[in-house]
């Protein structure tokens, strides 16, 4: 588990703040920051409310579990037991898997060029259907393809001009409507950019 310094080091990082970036957010001096980073000091109640509410948009969780009996683990005079306020941390860092095989990135798709008819542009039906190939066998586990919002609308729209072609269906999970792509549902993330640098 990490520690709250690696936290606030990992969301400046993620968000590509300074340490006065993350200050003038949360509302503290550039100093206090700093001294949370070095481990000499712990946020006050009202900064702490603030970096944890930065921390949950930026994919890391903190759950605070409050006053707990804990062990000493250090190897030194004080192995006995204590009180301590305990935090938990995760970072959901996104795509985790067994087998790196079975998942294939489509890359370098201009969004900007993108059109309703596959006219100019990555035509998104052939680039997904292409996907389904490199993938060894489509019946070893649970395939789904990821999209962003802007994404998912524009292969919507070129499955819709294909008509007679179209391998896009709505289906129904849970009470849930579903798109899928040839038997693959297709599943909106808006956590993943449409603006990223080419891939080389």
């Amino acid at each position: 588990m990490k520690q709250l310094e690696e936290k606030v080091k990992a969301l400046r990082t993620k968000k590509g703040w300074s340490q006065e970036d993350l200050a003038r957010e949360i509302g503290v001096s550039l100093s206090t920051v700093q001294r949370w980073e070095r481990r000499s000091c712990k946020p006050t109640r009202l900064a702490y409310r603030e970096l944890k509410k930065l921390l949950n948009e930026a994919g890391i969780k903190v759950e605070d579990l409050g006053e707990q009996t804990i062990q000493d683990a250090s190897d030194g005079s004080n192995t006995g037991r204590m009180q301590a306020y305990v935090s938990h941390y995760r970072w959901d860092a996104g795509l985790s898997l067994r087998d790196w095989r079975y998942v294939v990135r489509i890359a370098n798709i201009d969004f900007s060029d993108l059109t309703f008819d596959a006219s100019s542009g990555a035509n998104l039906p052939n680039l997904l259907f292409e996907a389904m190939e490199i993938i060894p066998n489509m019946n070893a586990g649970r395939p789904v393809f990821y999209m962003a919002r802007g994404v998912k609308t524009i292969l919507r729209q070129q499955m819709s001009s294909l008509r007679d072609q179209s391998d896009m269906s709505l289906g129904e999970v849970g009470g849930v409507r579903i798109d899928n792509f040839h038997g693959v549902p297709v599943k909106r993330c808006d956590a993943l950019a449409v603006d990223e640098a080419v891939v080389a």
